[in-house]
């Protein structure tokens, strides 16, 4: 800039900042002669290849790159491919030795039914040392759950259990466990759940924690991170996870838990593994589905199930009307008294609704069965054990 327009720009600030115009005159003539005296130096500006945003300083030319090395990073290498249908599967198409595995799944779908009553024994009774970290369960569930780590062999830790103990306790044992670069060949380390690790919104948050779960693996640690999928699908109907992209990205797998409600009674459950759905895996996988019963007991069934068309999630919402007719139709198949938390899953599943509001849609259109004054409400309902509502049609 010219002598002329450093005066006139700073005159402005000056007189934007309450100076009059006699100290405005002094101050400005004093800084140009003294500037003039001892110029400073302003460094330049140093560009890096790999920041997108950034231009060559005016004047030079762009600093050389070799753009097939660059890209070479990115090619499927002979390594990988020689390793693949060798993966040294812990529990088959699921969980792959000293690999960090995410695991996706709406609330109510079966994570740490299937992780912890049934995953977690398996490996404790093949022989691994099996760290079942629960942050998510409540108490009424913590006897069972300590009987059954007990009889098998694994350990079941929770942070909120013992006085003084807290998660961030917890954390900074594994990172000194980490720092400390102990062996843990055939440790299997599940966490329950991501979110009660990590801001999952913040991309250092997920990234420090990874980078911990990254560390234990080397050491030769497996981990098993059980996350949450949002409450909407994307515009294709698939699961979507909680959080940045940096927990797909820093996993080795990242598998979804598919959930329908069986017409039977409990739930079934079937693994995304494909990458058009949101999934990562590397390495070979099959699907895999299995049936959980109300008593939260696991059968597998031979063949992966067929998973349910969700673009309908992606389009305008169902009308109450349809999720009344969705109710009345699985009621009608059944032709018995259907628990309402089952009606609710089935009807959400028919119509691609959230299950608070099949919920509130079931119970408006409900009244109590043999009641003297019905009113033509499509659904009757007693009460049995435990305050538990049974629904059926009328007759």
């Amino acid at each position: 800039m010219q002598e002329g327009e450093v005066v006139a720009a700073l005159t402005v600030a000056a007189m934007v900042a309450g100076l009059s115009k006699e100290e405005t005159e002094k101050t400005i003539r004093s800084g140009i002669e003294v500037g003039k005296q001892s110029p400073r130096q302003i460094p330049k500006t140093h560009y890096s290849t790999t920041d997108l945003g950034s231009n060559p300083e005016p004047g030079t030319a762009p600093q050389a790159i070799d753009p097939v090395n660059l890209l070479r990073g990115f090619e499927v290498n002979t390594h990988y491919v020689e390793k693949l249908g060798k993966e040294e599967f812990y529990y088959p198409n699921l969980i792959i030795k000293r690999h960090v595995i995410t695991i996706i799944a709406m609330p109510g779908g079966a994570k740490t039914t299937f992780c912890f009553f049934h995953a977690a024994p398996f490996l404790a009774d093949n022989g691994l040392k099996v760290w079942y970290i629960d942050a998510d369960s409540p108490a009424s569930d913590h006897k069972r759950m300590k009987e059954l780590a007990d009889r098998h062999g694994f350990k079941f830790l929770n942070p909120d259990c013992n006085p003084g103990t807290t998660m961030e306790g917890l954390l900074s044992t594994l990172q000194q466990i980490a720092d400390a670069h102990s062996e843990l060949e055939g440790w299997i380390i599940f966490v329950d759940t991501l979110k009660k690790v990590a801001d999952l919104m913040s991309k250092n948050s997920v990234k420090n924690f990874y980078q911990l779960a990254r560390k234990l693996a080397n050491l030769g640690a497996t981990v098993v991170l059980l996350g949450h999928a949002n409450k909407y699908r994307d515009k294709d109907g698939s699961l979507v996870f909680e959080g940045v992209g940096d927990i797909r990205a820093d996993s080795d797998e990242l598998i979804y838990f598919e959930r329908k409600s069986n017409q039977n009674g409990g739930i079934d459950v079937t693994t995304i593994i494909n990458p058009d759905k949101g999934a990562k895996v590397r390495g070979l996988f099959k699907a895999i589905s299995f049936h959980v019963s109300p008593q939260r007991e696991i059968s597998f069934y031979e063949k992966p199930l067929p998973v349910i068309d969700r673009t309908a999630t992606a389009v305008p919402k169902a009308t109450d009307d349809e999720i009344v007719a969705a109710a009345k139709k699985y009621l009608f198949s059944r032709n018995e008294p259907v628990v309402q938390r089952q009606l609710v899953q089935q009807a959400a599943d028919l119509t691609g609704t959230g299950v608070e509001r099949v919920r509130r849609i079931i119970v408006q259109n409900s009244e109590p069965k043999g009641s003297l004054s019905l009113s033509g409400h499509p659904f009757v309902y007693t009460i049995g054990e435990k305050n538990a509502h049974f629904i059926e049609l009328p007759l």
